[in-house]
């Protein structure tokens, strides 16, 4: 082989090599809990924009222009990746729906399930996006539904915070689905999760 393609090929190997690195964190990936791949992702994501938002401080703190630079444009392409990549899994999911029950009976709506609808990342975590559908049993007047739950692992044990869901204002007659959007801040800690426990009502109001 001459020097010359033994050069190109080692470029070749070394570019390679550096593309396989750009996705989400450049970490092994794993599958476990009802999300798959997404926390796993989500959680080398959440781990390099870490490292690169304390590079970040220190290049401002230094006053060091040019490491502030090339640090945010590292840290844009790692959320670009990272968003990519879970995207992708969630598309191939396709309707990805999340085990769910409803804890008591509401007596207004029927609970259908909860999808996932996309996941994204910034500087401290990542945050997964689900809509939750309601049937509803009869009509009622315009005003904002409202839903609350806790993801738990197979110990039955709530993991983080509780996620709330919240539909747009609206009249709702019987039989008409209620979408509800909601956000959870902590994708990255829901490997174990197994199920969502749902609550019926506004969890913020005083009683």
């Amino acid at each position: 082989m001459s020097y010359s393609r033994f050069l190109l090929s080692n470029i070749l190997l070394i570019t390679f090599s550096m593309l396989a690195l750009t996705g989400c964190g450049s970490e092994s990936v794993n599958s476990s809990g009802i999300l798959g791949k997404l926390p796993s992702l989500a959680n080398n994501g959440v781990s390099k924009m870490t490292e690169l938002n304390e590079d970040l401080k220190s290049s401002q703190e230094s006053m060091n222009a040019s490491g502030y630079a090339d640090t945010k444009k590292e840290m844009d392409e790692l959320e670009n990746s990272c968003e990519a990549d879970m995207k992708a899994f969630i598309t191939e999911k396709g309707n990805f729906e999340v085990p769910c029950f409803e804890e008591g009976d509401n007596g207004k709506f029927t609970l259908k399930n909860v999808v996932v609808t996309g996941a994204t990342l910034n500087k401290k975590s990542a945050r997964l996006g689900m809509l939750l559908k309601y049937e509803s049993k009869a009509d009622y007047p315009r005003e904002t539904y409202f839903a609350h739950g806790y993801f738990i692992d197979s110990k039955d044990q709530v993991i983080g915070e509780k996620v709330v869901f919240a539909s747009n204002r609206g009249e709702v007659k019987t039989g008409q689905i209620v979408e509800m959007n909601g956000y959870y801040d902590g994708l990255e800690n829901l490997g174990d999760a197994v199920m969502l426990k749902l609550i019926f009502g506004n969890p913020y109001e005083k009683k």
